[in-house]
């Protein structure tokens, strides 16, 4: 699918595509869409440019992502997509810079690119050049992918404190919960910390792309009008980088200290299990001894032969509990 965008007035105005299948020839942006065969003839044959193919913009190479030629500039982003509670998706966007043109090439539709052209369509925007709207769009995106490492930095906060229950009421709260439902609890927060890392994994990457194609388009064309909104975003995609490292840290941290809380808990059960064997060991051995039934034994006839049977074993565990007690092992 192809879109034709003009500047009117300072808004960006969608044209109409001419019944003869030419470009108009005031297009400052081309939006390549998803295109046909006959699309991509048609764009290459009238503004003398190659449209990068699927394959070409899914290459890992630096310079299959980002090269000029001719005095045109190719140059590939990774932009990131995908609802905030679903898994994150990535997809190569390829901003071609010809002439006093911009067109940009993908091959499916990450949300700020297709909210940034609906916006565009309906004149709301106000790029009056092609490097006007590469800037724009940048910031569309570079806003989104903002947006979602928000989004999970507020809900680290959440599983920080679900980790580590600080303080007396969440003390409290402790106490009464069962030791399977927190180690429940525990194994959900790793499970959702491993969602969040593969998505700021994934969000790095996009993040590397467009610093590296800021870059290049400042080495090629360093003195254009929007220079200062390109050295903006760029600072912005260090400072969400920085951040972006910040929240990988925190869920190594955080991933490392809920391993080990699981293992505490867990070792809890052992150790009261411990604690209990060696309270009731005595008694056990005490109860076999009197249950030999041999015929001379000095209690087997007395009277109160089972009343001191019961005070001996309960004596008997009586003894290690308070020695434990005593050293601080309970």
């Amino acid at each position: 699918m192809l879109r034709f965008f003009r500047s009117d007035g300072g808004h960006l105005a969608a044209i109409e595509p001419p019944r003869d299948g030419a470009l108009p020839h005031d297009a400052i942006w081309i939006d390549v869409s998803e295109p046909t065969r006959d699309e991509e003839q048609a764009v290459e044959r009238q503004l003398g440019i190659g449209i990068p193919t699927r394959e070409d913009v899914t290459e890992i190479q630096t310079s299959s992502r980002l090269l000029e030629e001719g005095g045109t500039l190719f140059m590939t982003g990774i932009v990131p997509y995908g609802d905030k509670h679903h898994k994150l998706e990535t997809l190569p966007l390829t901003f071609v810079r010809a002439g006093d043109r911009l067109v940009t090439v993908r091959y499916g539709h990450p949300e700020s690119v297709d909210r940034f052209v609906h916006r565009a369509a309906e004149g709301r925007l106000t790029p009056d050049s092609a490097d006007a709207v590469l800037a724009a769009l940048l910031e569309s995106i570079v806003d989104r992918i903002a947006d979602r490492l928000e989004f999970i930095g507020g809900d680290m906060k959440r599983i920080e404190k679900l980790i580590f229950r600080r303080g007396t009421q969440n003390a409290a709260v402790g106490s009464r919960l069962s030791l399977g439902r927190r180690i429940h609890e525990l194994q959900n927060a790793i499970e959702i910390l491993g969602a969040h890392h593969q998505v700021v994994f994934e969000i790095r990457g996009c993040l590397q792309s467009f610093v590296r194609l800021l870059g290049f388009r400042r080495s090629h064309h360093p003195d254009v009008p929007c220079a200062h909104r390109f050295a903006a975003i760029e600072e912005d995609l260090k400072a969400i980088a920085d951040y972006d490292a910040d929240l990988t840290a925190s869920m190594e941290f955080m991933l490392d200290a809920t391993v080990g809380l699981i293992d505490v808990q867990q070792n809890k059960v052992i150790y009261i299990l411990s604690i209990v064997g060696m309270v009731l060991t005595p008694p056990v051995l005490i109860a076999s001894v009197y249950g030999m039934n041999f015929d001379v034994m000095p209690e087997l006839h007395w009277a109160w032969g089972y009343v001191w049977a019961l005070l001996l074993m309960l004596a008997s565990a009586a003894g290690p509990y308070l020695l434990f007690k005593w050293k601080g092992w309970l």
